[in-house]
Protein backbone atom coordinates (compact mmCIF):
# COMPACT_ATOMS: atom_id res chain seq x y z
CA UNK A 1 0.00 0.00 0.00
CA UNK A 2 2.83 2.38 0.84
CA UNK A 3 4.36 1.79 -2.63
CA UNK A 4 1.05 2.60 -4.28
CA UNK A 5 0.78 5.95 -2.43
CA UNK A 6 4.38 6.78 -3.21
CA UNK A 7 3.87 6.36 -6.99
CA UNK A 8 0.85 8.68 -6.94
CA UNK A 9 2.52 11.57 -5.13
CA UNK A 10 4.62 12.80 -8.13
CA UNK A 11 8.14 14.22 -8.13
CA UNK A 12 10.24 14.77 -5.07
CA UNK A 13 11.43 18.26 -4.20
CA UNK A 14 14.95 17.38 -5.41
CA UNK A 15 13.64 16.26 -8.79
CA UNK A 16 11.49 19.38 -9.13
CA UNK A 17 14.44 21.68 -8.36
CA UNK A 18 16.58 19.86 -10.91
CA UNK A 19 13.90 20.22 -13.62
CA UNK A 20 13.44 23.94 -12.89
CA UNK A 21 17.23 24.47 -12.98
CA UNK A 22 17.56 22.74 -16.37
CA UNK A 23 14.68 24.80 -17.78
CA UNK A 24 16.23 28.03 -16.44
CA UNK A 25 19.58 27.21 -18.05
CA UNK A 26 17.91 26.47 -21.40
CA UNK A 27 15.88 29.70 -21.27
CA UNK A 28 19.01 31.71 -20.40
CA UNK A 29 20.88 30.20 -23.36
CA UNK A 30 18.04 30.93 -25.78
CA UNK A 31 17.52 34.51 -24.56
CA UNK A 32 21.27 35.13 -24.62
CA UNK A 33 21.71 33.99 -28.21
CA UNK A 34 18.59 35.75 -29.51
CA UNK A 35 19.38 38.93 -27.54
CA UNK A 36 22.96 39.05 -28.82
CA UNK A 37 21.74 38.66 -32.40
CA UNK A 38 19.29 41.53 -31.92
CA UNK A 39 21.96 43.73 -30.33
CA UNK A 40 24.43 43.06 -33.12
CA UNK A 41 21.79 44.07 -35.70
CA UNK A 42 20.68 47.17 -33.79
CA UNK A 43 23.53 49.40 -35.03
CA UNK A 44 22.80 48.71 -38.70
CA UNK A 45 19.09 49.21 -38.13
CA UNK A 46 19.83 52.54 -36.44
CA UNK A 47 22.06 53.62 -39.34
CA UNK A 48 19.36 52.66 -41.87
CA UNK A 49 16.85 54.66 -39.87
CA UNK A 50 19.09 57.74 -39.81
CA UNK A 51 19.71 57.55 -43.56
CA UNK A 52 15.97 57.37 -44.21
CA UNK A 53 15.41 60.30 -41.82
CA UNK A 54 17.94 62.34 -43.83
CA UNK A 55 16.06 61.49 -47.02
CA UNK A 56 12.73 62.45 -45.43
CA UNK A 57 14.19 65.71 -44.10
CA UNK A 58 15.35 66.61 -47.63
CA UNK A 59 11.84 66.01 -48.91
CA UNK A 60 10.31 68.11 -46.12
CA UNK A 61 12.77 70.92 -46.83
CA UNK A 62 11.82 70.89 -50.51
CA UNK A 63 8.08 70.74 -49.72
CA UNK A 64 8.36 73.78 -47.44
CA UNK A 65 10.74 75.97 -49.48
CA UNK A 66 10.42 74.69 -53.09
CA UNK A 67 14.21 74.41 -53.07
CA UNK A 68 16.51 71.51 -52.26
CA UNK A 69 19.04 72.12 -49.46
CA UNK A 70 21.97 72.25 -51.90
CA UNK A 71 20.26 75.07 -53.81
CA UNK A 72 20.36 77.45 -50.84
CA UNK A 73 23.27 76.26 -48.70
CA UNK A 74 25.84 78.85 -47.69
CA UNK A 75 28.75 76.54 -48.53
CA UNK A 76 29.62 73.46 -50.55
CA UNK A 77 28.21 71.12 -47.86
CA UNK A 78 24.43 71.36 -47.82
CA UNK A 79 23.71 68.95 -44.94
CA UNK A 80 23.81 71.76 -42.38
CA UNK A 81 20.88 73.47 -44.17
CA UNK A 82 18.60 70.80 -42.67
CA UNK A 83 19.78 71.65 -39.15
CA UNK A 84 20.63 75.34 -38.84
CA UNK A 85 19.56 78.60 -40.44
CA UNK A 86 23.24 79.60 -40.13
CA UNK A 87 24.03 77.12 -42.92
CA UNK A 88 21.67 78.85 -45.37
CA UNK A 89 22.34 81.58 -47.88
CA UNK A 90 19.02 83.38 -47.37
CA UNK A 91 19.67 85.63 -50.36
CA UNK A 92 18.86 82.57 -52.48
CA UNK A 93 15.48 82.17 -50.75
CA UNK A 94 13.13 85.06 -51.68
CA UNK A 95 10.60 85.86 -48.96
CA UNK A 96 12.33 83.57 -46.44
CA UNK A 97 12.59 84.88 -42.88
CA UNK A 98 15.12 82.70 -41.04
CA UNK A 99 13.72 83.65 -37.63
CA UNK A 100 10.19 82.47 -38.38
CA UNK A 101 10.42 80.18 -41.42
CA UNK A 102 13.31 77.91 -40.46
CA UNK A 103 12.69 74.52 -38.86
CA UNK A 104 15.42 72.13 -37.69
CA UNK A 105 14.45 68.93 -39.51
CA UNK A 106 17.04 66.76 -37.74
CA UNK A 107 17.00 67.83 -34.07
CA UNK A 108 19.29 64.99 -32.96
CA UNK A 109 22.16 66.60 -34.91
CA UNK A 110 23.90 69.89 -34.21
CA UNK A 111 25.46 72.36 -36.59
CA UNK A 112 28.89 73.37 -35.24
CA UNK A 113 29.06 76.88 -33.81
CA UNK A 114 30.84 79.07 -36.32
CA UNK A 115 30.18 76.63 -39.17
CA UNK A 116 31.97 73.48 -40.13
CA UNK A 117 30.97 69.88 -40.75
CA UNK A 118 28.13 68.13 -38.92
CA UNK A 119 29.29 65.09 -36.91
CA UNK A 120 27.64 61.70 -36.38
CA UNK A 121 27.96 59.44 -33.32
CA UNK A 122 28.27 56.01 -34.95
CA UNK A 123 31.32 54.22 -33.61
CA UNK A 124 33.83 56.91 -32.67
CA UNK A 125 32.09 59.48 -34.83
CA UNK A 126 32.82 61.13 -38.14
CA UNK A 127 31.65 63.71 -40.67
CA UNK A 128 28.29 63.94 -42.46
CA UNK A 129 28.16 65.90 -45.70
CA UNK A 130 25.70 66.19 -48.56
CA UNK A 131 26.10 67.13 -52.20
CA UNK A 132 24.64 66.31 -55.60
CA UNK A 133 25.94 63.47 -57.73
CA UNK A 134 24.82 61.72 -60.90
CA UNK A 135 23.87 58.05 -60.42
CA UNK A 136 21.98 55.79 -62.84
CA UNK A 137 21.37 58.75 -65.17
CA UNK A 138 19.69 60.84 -62.46
CA UNK A 139 20.92 63.54 -60.09
CA UNK A 140 20.72 62.56 -56.43
CA UNK A 141 21.26 64.33 -53.15
CA UNK A 142 24.06 62.20 -51.77
CA UNK A 143 24.72 61.74 -48.06
CA UNK A 144 28.34 60.96 -47.17
CA UNK A 145 29.38 59.70 -43.74
CA UNK A 146 32.93 58.87 -42.68
CA UNK A 147 34.14 56.22 -40.21
CA UNK A 148 31.01 54.07 -39.92
CA UNK A 149 31.73 50.79 -38.06
CA UNK A 150 31.95 47.89 -40.50
CA UNK A 151 29.21 45.75 -38.90
CA UNK A 152 26.75 48.67 -38.87
CA UNK A 153 27.46 49.53 -42.51
CA UNK A 154 27.04 45.92 -43.65
CA UNK A 155 23.75 45.50 -41.77
CA UNK A 156 22.42 48.78 -43.19
CA UNK A 157 23.54 47.82 -46.70
CA UNK A 158 21.62 44.55 -46.49
CA UNK A 159 18.57 46.37 -45.09
CA UNK A 160 18.53 49.12 -47.73
CA UNK A 161 19.73 47.30 -50.84
CA UNK A 162 18.65 43.76 -49.95
CA UNK A 163 22.19 42.38 -50.24
CA UNK A 164 25.66 43.14 -48.98
CA UNK A 165 27.52 44.80 -51.85
CA UNK A 166 29.44 47.95 -51.03
CA UNK A 167 29.93 48.92 -54.69
CA UNK A 168 26.32 48.72 -55.94
CA UNK A 169 22.90 50.01 -54.94
CA UNK A 170 21.78 53.15 -53.14
CA UNK A 171 24.13 52.54 -50.19
CA UNK A 172 27.76 52.20 -51.17
CA UNK A 173 30.97 52.43 -49.26
CA UNK A 174 34.72 52.33 -49.15
CA UNK A 175 36.15 49.67 -46.85
CA UNK A 176 38.81 51.14 -44.53
CA UNK A 177 39.41 47.95 -42.53
CA UNK A 178 37.27 48.29 -39.41
CA UNK A 179 35.16 51.17 -40.78
CA UNK A 180 33.48 52.30 -43.98
CA UNK A 181 33.07 55.69 -45.57
CA UNK A 182 29.55 55.51 -46.94
CA UNK A 183 27.69 57.15 -49.78
CA UNK A 184 23.89 57.06 -49.69
CA UNK A 185 21.98 58.11 -52.79
CA UNK A 186 18.99 59.74 -51.08
CA UNK A 187 16.64 61.96 -53.10
CA UNK A 188 16.33 62.31 -56.86
CA UNK A 189 16.53 66.04 -57.58
CA UNK A 190 15.94 66.24 -61.35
Amino acid sequence: MNDKLKSQLGYTIDQTILIVAVIAILVTMIIGSVGWDLLSRAGGTKLSSHLRQFETANGQFYAKHSLWPHQCAAGPDSFGALISKDALDVSLMPGFDPDTDFENLLPSYEFPAGGGTVQHNFGSGGDITMDVQRFSEQDYLVIRMTSIPKAEFEEADEGIDGALNASEGRLQGTDNGSTYDLVYYANVVN
